[in-house]
């Protein structure tokens, strides 16, 4: 039920490095990694590939704790599939990578590449993370109804930023929202010297965030009959 590959749950630290998971399955929770409240995880120089979640909470890894740093890794081809009456229907929640509760979640050099959910998150669903950062990253044909390369909901005050990074060719590329009460915003999105090139349907969809800054972004080839750019609810 948990994990294709491998899982570890209520550790201090755990690092993996150089390592290949590659066609892993699970119904839940990370067809090829389960990481469950780990206090700092690190995932160095380490590829992912055509794993499947049959349901959700991340095709390739699933991760819950405190710190989080992937680098110089790759997420390619990885899939959230349904089961339905036997048969398997591309319908659920994260392509790539499932966080949950991290005070600070890192990815830094990696790709990310055709990672699909018909539902919510391509790449990367952050769920209830205070501080997400991205940098020196290339997105490239990720796919899903809600943020194809990013799905970020939180119920507290949350900072998305991404730095130097790429996408191009995604489907529903950024979807932030934060929970709302006593019609309060919180939480800020950041873009900084980022490029979005021929990304389809909806480039960025923000819902109520108090802050949102784009510095020397380009926006080029965009392709949508009905969205913006960037649309804010």
């Amino acid at each position: 039920y948990h994990t294709g590959g491998i899982m570890f749950k209520d550790s201090l630290v755990v690092v993996i490095l150089n390592t290949k998971f590659i066609r892993n399955k699970a119904v839940n929770y990370g067809g090829a990694i389960s990481l469950e409240e780990v206090t700092n995880i690190m995932i160095i120089k380490t590829l992912f590939t055509n794993s499947i979640c049959l349901c959700s909470y991340g095709a390739a890894l699933f991760a819950s704790g405190t710190n989080i740093s992937i680098s110089n890794s790759m997420f390619l081809y990885n899939i959230a599939r349904e089961r339905i009456e036997g048969k398997e229907k591309e319908s659920r929640d994260t392509g790539a990578i499932f966080v949950q509760n991290f005070e600070q979640a890192t990815i830094s050099k990696s790709f990310f590449v055709n990672n699909t959910a018909n539902r919510s998150a391509g790449a990367l669903y952050a769920l209830d993370c205070t501080n997400i950062l991205v940098i020196h990253s290339y997105f490239w044909l990720n796919k899903a109804a809600y943020g194809g390369v990013i799905y970020s909901y939180s119920k507290t005050n949350s900072r998305t930023v991404f730095v130097n990074s790429t996408f191009m060719q995604n489907t529903n590329v950024f979807y932030v929202e934060v929970h709302q009460e006593k019609l309060m915003l919180y939480g800020s999105l950041e873009l900084f010297e980022c490029i979005f090139q021929a990304n389809l349907h909806k480039n960025i969809w923000v819902e109520n965030v108090k802050d949102i800054h784009l510095k020397n972004c380009s926006f080029k080839s965009y392709i949508s009959k009905v969205f913006p750019v960037l649309e804010v609810i």
